[in-house]
């Protein structure tokens, strides 16, 4: 039935929000001239709309991209109110544009293989050239961390917190972003006999005073932050060892030390950027959910702690239960539930039978790993390069985002309404999760820019492994020459323009470097 479908329209009817609906698809088929009416009854959660494919050609949708679980979100933050009103796209009339998908490597922000950047005094530095060469060779994220035994019991001095901001600035000038960690010893650790010297971290309340003094700074910065890793707490900033804050913690009130670092954090993090903890297990118990308690499209991205607080994972692939970061399967369902709409990532830190190629693949499908490191483990890289599976994961770290088709009006004149529609697959790992702009960009013959921000739309629900269609309206402007393109810029105002922080699509012959700029298509107004 699908192949001779040429006209497609879809309504949805929702019974239970995020729940129980039914679907009602009419079709106009080249082989069935009369409508046909089809009611399924879908057992679902509101990221599994599986209806949102549009066709105007005989067609599968295979070949036009589609994975059977398209996004249904069609708003910034999804109304429970009108979440289920009808959606409907037609593209019978409007003119066809195809594009090929690029099988290349390429740097866009907020995702990739990611750098090693240690600052454990206040001369420690790295310079703009040095992150440019990163970026260069595809790694746009720089891991900063921020050693800080020498203050272990005393305040952040000047000339450190003056560290930080220039490491901020210089990230801002090379175009890449940074995962940040704070913390105060990182060397080699007796794991097995625990006789390496105390302290391990600092007391609580030097830890809550170091994070005042860092919140004017972060703030100042939220432009390039990709994140925050919780950091502080015990010996390399991973919530384990710790003389401070209970070691082993069970109990809810074992917990609560650690609930107040973390308050301070979401505090001191800008509301748009997430804070990442080594397990599910520390958002599980400071939060007190239970591992079903995931996050929907209706309380994704919002400023809670629960949509806020992501994960990393330092031992990815290492075992069964990746040295002790997962409890059980219950947690490690959690993850994979959870981070649709929130950053993971980490590192591998040994080869197992877990770590080999088709495995390491899935499992980055499953929990959306949108970084990792580049530089450890060295023995599992090579793994990967030699098991031949290396280039797919540079692809596929974060989202990478592929222009499936595209229409447009066939016959336009000035002052005309002009229907665009496109169709994206995002055949990465995981979601673009921070913020991010949408928007039409006209260029006439003569270089003048008209922008056409796109409101109703919002690329962080664009799902991996899921096609989202959506249309843009706009008045046709004065007669001449036009160049359509599509823009992801970065929302933030010191960066919107900078075409470093801009997504480039996955497609041959679209992305234009000077501006950040995808081009649709050319076309004539009369």
């Amino acid at each position: 039935m699908f192949r001779k479908v040429s006209k497609l329209a879809i309504r949805v009817a929702g019974l239970n929000y995020c729940g129980m609906f039914i679907t009602f698809v009419i079709m106009k088929t080249a082989r069935i001239p009369a409508l046909v009416v089809a009611a399924a009854l879908v057992f679902s959660s509101c990221d599994g709309f599986n209806f949102s494919f549009i066709n105007n050609g005989n067609e599968t949708p295979e070949e036009n991209g589609d994975t059977g679980n398209g996004n249904s979100s069609t708003t910034e933050t999804p109304d429970p109110d009108h979440f289920w009103d009808p959606v409907v796209i037609d593209t019978d009339g409007l003119t066809k544009i195809k594009f090929t998908e690029e099988d290349t490597d390429f740097p866009n922000p907020e995702r990739g293989f990611y750098t090693d950047c240690y600052f454990d005094s206040p001369s420690s530095s790295f310079s703009v050239n040095t992150l440019k060469g990163y970026r260069a060779e595809c790694r746009s994220i720089a891991f900063f961390q921020f050693w800080m035994a020498d203050y272990v019991a005393k305040d952040i001095p000047d000339n450190y917190l003056n560290c930080i901001r220039t490491a901020f600035s210089n990230a801002r000038k090379a175009g890449v972003k940074a995962l940040v960690r704070f913390g105060y010893f990182n060397g080699d650790f007796d794991c097995d006999n625990l006789t390496t010297p105390k302290p391990w971290d600092a007391t609580k309340a030097q830890v809550l005073k170091h994070i005042a003094q860092l919140k004017p700074i972060l703030q100042e910065n939220a432009d390039v932050l990709l994140c925050v890793q919780a950091g502080f707490v015990g010996w390399w900033g991973e919530w384990y060892y710790t003389d401070h804050f209970g070691f082993q913690p069970s109990s809810d009130s074992d917990y609560e030390p650690r609930r107040e670092v973390m308050n301070a954090l979401l505090d001191a993090v800008p509301a748009s950027r997430q804070v990442a903890v080594r397990t599910p297990t520390f958002k599980l118990k400071m939060l007190r959910l239970n591992a079903t308690d995931t996050l929907t499209c209706a309380t994704a991205y919002q400023n809670t702690p629960k949509a806020r607080i992501c994960g990393h994972n330092d031992c990815f692939l290492a075992s069964a239960d990746d040295y002790g970061t997962f409890e059980d399967d219950g947690e490690r369902r959690f993850w994979e539930d959870d981070t649709n709409y929130t950053f993971m990532g980490g590192e591998t830190c040994g080869t197992s039978s877990y770590s080999v190629c088709d495995k390491a693949v899935e499992t980055m499908a499953k929990q959306h790993y949108s970084y990792l490191n580049n530089g450890y483990h060295s023995g599992v890289l090579k793994s990967w390069k030699n098991g031949g599976c290396r280039d797919e994961i540079n692809r596929r770290l974060g989202y990478r985002l592929v222009l499936r088709n595209a229409w447009i009006s066939p016959s336009i004149t000035a002052g005309s309404n002009v229907r665009t529609v496109f169709s994206i697959s995002n055949v990465g790992f995981a979601a673009p999760i921070n913020p991010r702009g949408l928007e039409l960009v006209l260029v006439d013959s003569k270089g003048g820019k008209t922008v056409i921000p796109v409101k109703n739309e919002n690329p962080r629900f664009w799902l991996a492994g899921k096609t989202r269609p959506f249309e843009v309206d706009f008045k046709a402007p004065a007669k001449g020459s036009y160049t359509l393109y599509l823009n992801l810029p970065d929302p933030e105002e010191s960066l919107h323009d900078n075409p470093l922080y801009s997504i480039r699509l996955a497609n041959n012959n679209v992305w234009e470097e000077s501006t950040g700029y995808n081009k649709i298509t050319t076309f004539e107004v009369k």
